[in-house]
């Protein structure tokens, strides 16, 4: 669970639900802060954490519209147990668009509660494919002192294994972008914004992992 790409609030959602630290009707229930349990979305079950992220009809339209399908020799009748088994499983790709299944179907239980909507499976569909997309990259803005966007760019999400080499990667793209300014010509008498250098270091290091070099380096501060 914890190696996924994705954000840190997917992980730490993720992890709730696996272990059933999200608050569904079941839950308040038990904690004698409701009386009905009903799950809203399809009206058809209690609103427990395996109904809500797993057996509910809608739940189950949404993942197969996006190729996520319950195995069928999966009998496990606990919850982390079926989901650990689930997660073993799956593709990489699987695994990213289950989890971040999880945080838009909790964003619809919460609309449903608190704003009386309900999104439709599309719009839950869309949401999720457009997170996919938009975490498979990096984007890299320049600003004036006024903050006036001057420059922006994006490049994929790849060989990125831990917080150090993401900043790595954008102070070499934001270095990239100032020079390209450079050399189409927008230089300032008085320039009104700066790029930070990266080092030899990191930049050498930045170029091992793009030509598929070894990882197993030590970074020196």
């Amino acid at each position: 669970m914890w190696a996924l790409n994705v954000p840190s609030k997917i992980h730490i959602h993720m992890w709730r639900v696996t272990n059933e630290f999200v608050p569904t009707l079941q839950n308040l229930r038990a904690r004698k802060l409701v009386v009905n349990t009903l799950y809203p979305e399809c009206r058809a079950k209690e609103e427990t954490v395996s109904h809500l992220f797993r057996d509910c009809i809608f739940t189950q339209q949404v993942l197969r519209e996006l190729g996520v399908i319950n195995s069928t020799t999966n009998r496990e009748s606990n919850w982390k147990k079926w989901l650990a088994l689930e997660f073993e499983n799956y593709s990489n790709e699987a695994c990213k668009i289950r989890a971040i299944s999880f945080r838009a179907f909790w964003y619809n239980h919460n609309k449903i509660y608190h704003e009386g909507i309900r999104e439709r499976a599309h719009e839950i569909m869309g949401f999720i494919n457009a997170y996919c997309l938009e975490i498979t990259q990096i984007g890299i803005i320049a600003q004036n002192k006024e903050g006036l966007v001057m420059a922006s760019c994006t490049y994929p999400w790849e060989n990125i294994l831990d917080l150090i080499m993401a900043y790595a990667r954008a102070y070499l793209e934001a270095n990239k972008a100032a020079h390209g300014m450079a050399l189409e010509g927008r230089i300032y008498e008085n320039p009104q914004y700066w790029m930070e250098e990266v080092s030899r270091t990191v930049e050498g290091l930045v170029n091992r992992v793009r030509n598929g070099g070894d990882m197993a380096v030590n970074w020196i501060s």
